[in-house]
């Protein structure tokens, strides 16, 4: 691929809505990454600094996934979602799910939404929990 059009494209998917996260490195400074793009990540004192950085990363990551003619993921920004799943269940579940829907006077589907709903609640909070506490142990490694 001729480097024109390669810059073409790193410029393009630069310009692209990928979810960065941030977090605190417990020795001091801040790790970033590109959650799409795996192993894209980088490490730097400031928060400036590492978003600097994880820009320079980006462009790096994608000039050479191009240049190996490796498929770049969309941003999840960018994809669509129908909201249809397909799920292979064991056929004892299956029948347990549809006894308890009935139980509940709802549809198997709303009764499996609901569960899932449940479920995904439930998660985001442990992960949020999990997130605070990692965030203290932080705090008093700098401060002990």
């Amino acid at each position: 691929m001729k480097d024109k059009k390669i810059r073409e494209l790193v410029k393009k998917y630069m310009k692209k809505p990928y979810r960065i996260e941030i977090e605190p490195d417990p020795e001091g400074g801040y790790v970033a990454w590109i959650k799409e793009l795996p192993g894209c990540l980088t490490y730097g004192e400031t928060l400036e600094e590492v978003l600097k950085m994880l820009d320079e990363a980006k462009e790096l990551y994608i000039e050479t996934a191009i240049k190996r003619g490796k498929k770049l993921p969309e941003p999840m920004a960018e994809r669509n979602f129908s909201g249809r799943l397909l799920l292979r269940l064991p056929p004892s579940l299956h029948k347990k799910l549809v006894e308890l829907a009935q139980e509940e006077g709802i549809s198997l589907n709303s009764f499996i939404l609901k569960l899932i709903s449940y479920a995904m609640g439930r998660y985001e909070s442990e992960m949020g929990i999990k997130k605070e506490i990692e965030e203290i142990k932080s705090l008093l490694k700098r401060i002990l």
